[in-house]
């Protein structure tokens, strides 16, 4: 019995990780859009009647690209980058359909989500060395990959605008809040810590 219920599995295994991710966005939908439009708002300023640069250093699935084109980036000029490897490693945990599905799913007239926003498959840091100094008012990082995390944050005190803000995200994980902070510490880099909560640090430059 439990050899039939394996080959089952094996045989339509497709067709599960279909319909267990089509549940996973429904289940997740109560959620799915917490990151700008909630943990950052008490820190980072409402920019959704100008037209920002926003870039997504690990966009993975994209639920937060949504979130961000629904508020911070919400300008019909906003651009929005999503870069991630979209690869079964640490720093793409989900492949390249399920953000397509996430971009379709969420495509709404008002947000036009599949103009404005650009995505880029690549290595973290190489894709974000390659944009101009001081052209992003935010730039995200979101990745669980301890050997990316200190040349992303690195790169991203140079891309990022004055004024604008670097958001670290996965600061729960010890080795992320300390590579992150061994960065910023550095008076060089010119960024302050102006919050520290909900497994996230956000950093403004100066």
């Amino acid at each position: 019995m439990l050899i039939i219920f394996l080959v089952i599995i094996l045989k339509y295994k497709y067709i599960l990780s279909v319909l267990l991710y089509r549940m996973d966005v429904v289940l997740y939908e109560d959620h799915e859009f917490r990151f700008g439009s909630t943990w950052w708002k008490d820190v980072v300023p409402d920019t959704s009647s100008q037209a920002i640069k926003y870039i997504e250093v690990g966009a993975s699935r994209g639920h937060n690209i949504v979130a961000i084109a629904r508020s911070y980036a919400a300008h019909p000029e906003s651009v929005i980058y999503a870069v991630d490897t979209w690869a079964d490693d640490d720093a793409g945990r989900y492949d390249k359909d399920h953000f397509d599905a996430m971009m379709s799913k969420y495509n709404l007239t008002e947000y036009d989500l599949l103009e404005r926003v650009k995505p880029i498959k690549g290595a973290l840091d190489e894709v974000l060395s390659t944009f101009n100094d001081q052209e992003f008012d935010i730039v995200h990082i979101y990745t669980h990959d301890f050997q990316k995390i200190t040349a992303c944050c690195e790169i991203a005190a140079n891309k990022v605008k004055q004024g604008g803000f670097v958001i670290v995200d996965n600061t729960h994980e010890p080795e992320i809040l300390e590579k992150s902070k061994s960065v910023y510490d550095n008076p060089s880099k010119s960024m302050e810590l102006v919050s520290n909560k909900e497994q996230l640090c956000i950093y403004q430059k100066k």
